[in-house]
């Protein structure tokens, strides 16, 4: 398939209305075609729409959910083919995207870049319970994404299937593809019929076995908890250097998680994250209504003056506040906090999590939290309810093992130097062979 011959110019019919975007078909009725496209875009070009230049209707529209994505019908025949969406997809899958940007005056190219999904995050409105998966689109071409490339397709390199939609431009020119998943908020009642779970989606809901080779006990100490096996730990503690594989252990709790009915929240500890936003998004997911000390609380603001012993009792009353109103909700959802990146979190957010929020969670459901960082954290005063891990380089069995497992050709010589040049580190390793084609496969 070439991409960019799939893909479809939306524009309007009003000739002095210059918006435009992308689109491309993920379903066919007879001659009726349905195409996937941005909110943003017919909000644009709207109310004469026009796809590859003929008359088209809404026939969804994620805007009264606070989502940016629409479903297009157009009721004569398309000679574009039917693109496959796959609700899978993980950082670092290659893939690439085609879209329609202004050539000269009303008339537009179209252009093919590749790249790579970058991190996962969650986009929350007021109007939603859970995020919608999103990831940075990272493209390794000399060419930026344009406007006009909303609504068009992220496809995976390896089978052709579409993972996500670019949604909005950021900054170097790189995007934001939300996940197809999106699809079954806005189109429920066709969603069943184009959204695929690959045998891929399904063997990473299964519990993994080696593909970060020293990470069993970490996952098995997590699927206990989540299958009810064990229900005294609370907290989660991670620690150890870059590339030893905490990203991919979250990844696989959240998919482990909602595998057993537990819900998950993502909390990417970036510098300025206010305590206070953390703690309402809580209270949001369970419903604010639930949260009258809390809100109340928050309600009549920080004290004046602002000082640093001000702070810190403002704080932990706040957090007391939360948990009263959490102790007496009737009937919560299990909810599974996944904290990141520890270290690039402030120092007063770190004090905070370590001297107030941690402790608590070890001493109250439903929550249970797990803190990933190349920092490690404790909870203080010391708790019950909390396991820790420090994840380090691993040893050469687990190369060698690895290699095996993936039918990969290197030789043992190499796979020694590789061990002792990265000291265990798996990341890279794994990165190299998983690039690797199998033993006795085209090179």
């Amino acid at each position: 398939m070439v991409l960019k011959d799939a893909v479809v110019l939306v524009s309007s019919g009003d000739e002095d209305n210059r918006g435009f975007g992308t689109a491309f078909v993920i379903h066919r009725e007879g001659d009726t075609s349905y195409l996937l496209t941005c909110a943003h875009v017919i909000r644009q070009t709207g109310p004469e729409i026009r796809a590859a230049g003929l008359p088209a209707t809404v026939v969804a529209d994620g805007r009264e959910q606070d989502l940016d994505v629409a479903v297009l019908q157009v009721d004569i025949p398309l000679d574009k083919p039917v693109l496959k969406l796959r609700a899978a997809a993980a950082e670092g899958d290659r893939c690439k995207t085609a879209g329609f940007q202004s050539f000269e005056n009303k008339t537009y190219l179209v252009r093919r870049l590749s790249g790579r999904l970058g991190r996962q995050v969650d986009i929350y409105s007021r109007r939603q319970l859970t995020g919608v998966r999103a990831w940075d689109f990272n493209i390794d071409d000399n060419y930026d994404l344009q406007p006009g490339y909303s609504g068009s397709p992220v496809v995976d390199e390896s089978d052709q299937e579409v993972l996500g939609i670019i949604s909005h431009r950021q900054g170097n020119g790189t995007g934001l593809a939300l996940s197809v998943e999106i699809v079954t908020e806005v189109w429920p009642k066709m969603s069943g019929e184009i959204l695929k779970s690959s045998s891929r989606f399904t063997l990473r809901r299964s519990p993994p076995r080696g593909p970060r080779m020293n990470l069993e006990n970490e996952l098995r100490a997590f699927e206990q908890i989540v299958q009810g096996r064990d229900t005294n730990t609370r907290l989660i503690l991670i620690h150890g250097p870059s590339g030893m594989g905490k990203t991919w252990l979250l990844d696989e709790y959240e998919l482990l998680a909602r595998q057993s009915q537990w819900e998950t929240l993502r909390i990417l500890l970036a510098q300025q994250l206010l305590i206070e936003d953390f703690l309402t998004q809580v209270a949001s997911f369970f419903n604010l209504k639930h949260f009258v000390h809390y809100d109340d609380f928050l309600t009549h603001g920080r004290p004046e003056p602002w000082t640093r012993s001000k702070e810190t009792e403002w704080y932990r009353t706040l957090t007391h506040k939360f948990f009263l109103d959490l102790a007496e909700y009737p009937n919560p959802p299990r909810l599974i906090i996944l904290f990141d990146q520890l270290e690039k979190a402030d120092r007063p957010l770190k004090d905070w999590l370590s001297r107030v929020f941690l402790s608590r969670i070890c001493r109250i459901g439903p929550l249970v939290a797990v803190v990933s960082g190349q920092e490690e954290i404790q909870p203080k005063p010391m708790a019950p309810g909390h396991t820790s891990f420090h994840l380090n380089g691993v040893e050469i069995d687990c190369f060698l093992r690895y290699v095996e497992e993936r039918n990969a050709s290197v030789e043992p010589e190499m796979i020694e130097e590789f061990h002792k040049l990265l000291k265990g580190e798996p990341k890279r390793f794994v990165d190299y062979v998983s690039s690797l084609p199998p033993a006795g496969g085209a090179k």
